[in-house]
Order: C-alpha cells, then structure tokens, then sequence
C-alpha cells in the first residue's frame, strides 16, 4: 500500500510538472520552482536561455549560489519571502554562467505542499534594458540640469495647457520676486499670474510656441520690485515625434544694460549727426580702406 502511494504521489507531482512546464515554456519570463532547502525543482526553457545555460539539467547541477552576482542575496530573499509570504518586482543582480550580469526583476510566491514542503514560484524578468535607459536618463537629467543651472536666463517649459514640465533656479527666483508665486512642477503658470499686469499678455505670447512658431521678441516691464527693465523672450515649441507640439520651452533674459548702451550709442550718433550738420564745413570721416564712415550734407553737395 505504502508502494502504491508513494507512486500514485509520483504521478501526480510528474503530472503537475509537465503541466507546469507546458505553462510557462510558452512565457518569456524565466519561471522556476524551487525549494529554501533543495534549490531548484523546476526552470522553464527562458529561465535556462536568461541564464546562459544549455539545458535544465545543467541548472540542477549547478549551485543555486552561483546565480547571484552576491550570493547573500539568496539568504535574504529567501528570509523576506518567509516573513511576508510574497515578493513583488525586486531587483536583483543575477549572474549568469559566463559571469557577465544582469539585472532582473523577481516576483514569487511561496506555499506549502500537501506532504508540508515549503516551495516557492517565481519569475524573473530581465530588466536588463531598463536599467540602462533609467541610467541614459538619470545621466541626462542631471546634464540637462547642469546647463539650465549654469545659466542666468530664466528658463522654463510647459504642456499646452500651461503646466509647468521644468524650470530653472532662476525661472523659480523671478516668479518668487515678481509675483510672490513659489511655483511647482505641474503647477499653472496662468494661476501664478493671476490678477498680475502680465495675466493676459505673457500666456498670449506663449500660445506662438503652442502653434508651431520660434520667437524671440523684446519687452519693457516695469515692477515694484524690477523697475525699469527690458527683457529678451524665446520661444520654442516642443514637438514629438510625430511633430506633434506638447508645449513650449521659453528663455527669458534681462537684457537693460544692452539696450541701455545700444540707446547711448543711438544718442550719440544723433548728437554727432546734428554737430557736423550744423556747419558748411565739410566734414567726412574715412577707413584706411578710403570707405566712407560718415560725412555731411555739405560735403555730400
């Protein structure tokens, strides 16, 4: 009787396992089933492929330890899936049989067998790709933030429906001096202008880089706390891409001591124009090139 159980639990495991097998070799995730004291029971023919082993043989002769960049991993997995009964989307630095890494995400379940094993299922996905992405990102973000920081422009981006998707130190610096706004990402700058002398026409001007337009365009502003100012703005729209626009990227800079000696410079000239306008004389003025610089009515007569 005891023979004939233990084959009638045979049966049944062996039935279980092709079911299982049938399962998961048609998932691109590595899936396995293994146990805290025997290691691996079961791995699915991408868990072998992800691994770079050639078949699930040589997986069981291989030490379960040696599929861990660290191998303490293991111990501490196996203690949190003890403690809370389930992991989901760890991250985990596996390694496979030629020693390069990768990085996956492990979800898994443990249960208890009707003989009272404790087993676990789990599948791992390599994320491999996505790491690399989140790092390009993670580099770019912080290159981007270098430039916008080592600016004096004020810059900031928006969607199309005037939220804010970046800005600069300085962008969060002028809204704070101008308009006593302490702006976030995702807030609406026509909020943050509200009720100010520029509520209509700065959202105006934004709406030429919502339309596809590049802009740049010069200002005279005057605040209780920034008087007398000329202010260069830039616009340009931000499209996908399918040349979709999303919003727009503006860069604002105080442009007053440029235009301040551009109109000393303008006066000037006046001033010279109507001395040598004011005599007969001849007056003319040329380059070592005999080009003419400036010169007269009188000597033009």
């Amino acid at each position: 009787q005891d023979i004939t159980e233990q084959k009638h639990a045979e049966l049944k495991l062996r039935k279980s396992q092709q079911l299982l097998a049938s399962i998961s070799n048609n998932i691109q995730e590595g899936f396995f089933r293994s146990s805290d004291t025997k290691g691996l029971m079961f791995v699915n023919q991408s868990y072998i492929k992800m691994f770079g082993y050639k078949s699930f043989e040589e997986i069981l002769n291989t030490d379960v330890k040696n599929f861990y960049a660290n191998p303490d991993d293991r111990k501490k997995l196996i203690r949190k899936q003890k403690k809370e009964g389930k992991i989901s989307n760890e991250e985990v630095l596996y390694k496979r049989k030629d020693g390069s890494t990768f990085y996956g995400s492990l979800s898994s379940t443990m249960f208890r067998t009707e003989e009272g094993n404790e087993l676990m299922d789990g599948v791992i996905r390599d994320i491999t790709d996505l790491k690399q992405k989140e790092e390009e990102f993670h580099q770019l973000h912080a290159s981007l933030t270098g430039i916008l920081e080592s600016t004096q422009e004020s810059i900031y981006a928006l969607d199309t429906k005037f939220r804010y998707m970046a800005f600069n130190e300085n962008h969060r610096k002028v809204m704070r001096l101008l308009y006593g706004a302490d702006i976030v990402i995702g807030g609406n700058l026509k909020t943050y202008l509200k009720n100010s002398p520029d509520e209509k026409w700065v959202p105006k001007e934004i709406k030429r880089a919502f339309s596809g337009e590049h802009f740049v365009k010069e200002y005279f502003v005057n605040y209780p706390s920034y008087r007398n100012r000329y202010i260069r703005m830039m616009g340009n729209p931000i499209v996908d891409k399918k040349k979709k626009v999303q919003g727009a990227a503006l860069f604002v800079v105080d442009v007053t001591d440029q235009k301040r000696s551009e109109m000393h410079v303008q006066q000037l000239l006046q001033n010279l124009s109507a001395v040598i306008e004011s005599t007969k004389d001849r007056i003319f003025a040329i380059d070592n090139n005999f080009r003419y610089l400036i010169f007269n009515q009188a000597h033009a007569d």
